[in-house]
């Protein structure tokens, strides 16, 4: 069912997306939390992880399912913001200002 909705979103049935969401946005949630995402950040990891479908679902080749694709953008993105997270722990433990982390 995931493969006629993925063909809908690529015409551009908006639809078809908001069902995609519907089906796995506290999934994404949860696995931000598990990959090292704050829960403060979560949120912000499964937004831009939608994002990233949105802008990539026409290079989805089918080598595994969608929901195996979306999991791991996900996760990645979770793994990149808890690192950025754990920096500004650290930064505030050492009695610095709440800032964005420098880039590398």
């Amino acid at each position: 069912e995931d493969a006629e909705l993925l063909e809908r979103l690529l015409e551009g049935d908006e639809a078809a997306f908001s069902e995609l969401v519907r089906r796995y946005h506290s999934t994404l949630l949860r696995v931000a939390r598990f990959c090292g995402a704050s829960a403060a950040s979560a949120e912000d990891v499964a937004q831009d992880t939608w994002i990233a479908v949105i802008r990539g679902v026409a290079a989805f080749e089918g080598r595994s399912s969608f929901k195996t694709w979306l999991l791991r953008v996900c996760a990645n993105r979770a793994r990149t913001q808890g690192v950025k997270d754990q920096r500004v722990v650290a930064v505030l433990a050492r009695g610095g200002r709440a800032r964005p982390p420098s880039p590398i």
